[in-house]
């Protein structure tokens, strides 16, 4: 049964325009500066945030649709994860530097947390400072949203004859959906797209043990806009002190070209 409002549906979208996709998030965090320091870039920290936020989001839905969740997980939690991710990127164990450098795996990107567009209705009042070039709105109930979880309008144009959209930028990782369902009720929106891809891809799975998390880093493949048919997976203990162990690579076989 569809429970979502009629103007908020999900738009899952297999090819999106460079628009879309043309800005990164820094994802400011609350993660210590060793922390900082074991990662070569702070585009690589952002991710591997996004990837713990996303994790914890997982973690905790028990079935719920994230929409119907919290904007923000527990932060215990996302520190948990990331530390966990942190402390399999930078171990010595040959299996842990090859899905980490040499595929560089992350997670697929359900849930979003870090970006969304809104597709709203030409003439809007509270949309005339987006149509005269700026990046704010008249509409009290958008801006105090854009300031309390700060986010910004990353960029603005025309989607046909009757509407426009703008891109919405979060600043720092978080359950988008839980923010994009309050603002598809605002007049004049028709969508908020939380531009979640179609089918599967290379994720990371987790399990939370007695002491600690086991994580599977899967390469997924083979018609997987339809779902993968094939997986390859290799499965990491990581305790609570940050000591990793390598437990086993399963799966089907890694065509030769990966």
């Amino acid at each position: 049964m569809n429970t979502m409002p009629r103007n908020y549906k999900i738009f899952i979208c297999l090819i999106l325009s460079p628009l879309l996709f043309s800005f990164s998030s820094t994802s400011p965090s609350p993660f210590d500066k060793d922390s900082l320091n074991m990662l070569s870039s702070n585009s690589e920290t952002s991710t591997y945030w996004k990837d713990a936020v996303r994790l914890a989001l997982r973690h905790v839905s028990n079935g719920r649709n994230y929409e119907d969740m919290d904007a923000s997980p527990p932060k215990e939690l996302v520190q948990s994860i990331f530390d966990a991710l942190l402390a399999v990127h930078k171990s010595p164990i040959q299996e842990a530097k090859q899905v980490t450098s040499r595929h560089k795996l992350h997670t697929f990107p359900v849930p979003s947390v870090d970006k969304f567009k809104i597709i709203y209705k030409k003439g809007i009042e509270w949309a005339l400072p987006l149509q005269n070039g700026e990046k704010t709105t008249n509409n009290k109930v958008i801006n105090d949203y854009f300031r309390k979880y700060d986010m910004s309008i990353a960029a603005h144009r025309e989607w046909d004859d009757e509407y426009n959209l703008f891109l919405v930028k979060a600043q720092q990782s978080f359950n988008i959906a839980s923010v994009a369902k309050m603002l598809s009720n605002v007049e004049g929106v028709m969508l908020a797209d939380l531009l979640t891809p179609d089918g599967e891809g290379n994720d990371i799975v987790i399990k939370k043990l007695d002491n600690g998390w086991q994580i599977d880093y899967l390469i997924k493949f083979e018609s997987c806009i339809t779902g993968c048919k094939k997986k390859h997976g290799w499965s990491f203990k990581v305790n609570e002190n940050s000591e990793v162990s390598f437990e086993r690579e399963y799966g089907d076989p890694l065509p030769k070209w990966m």
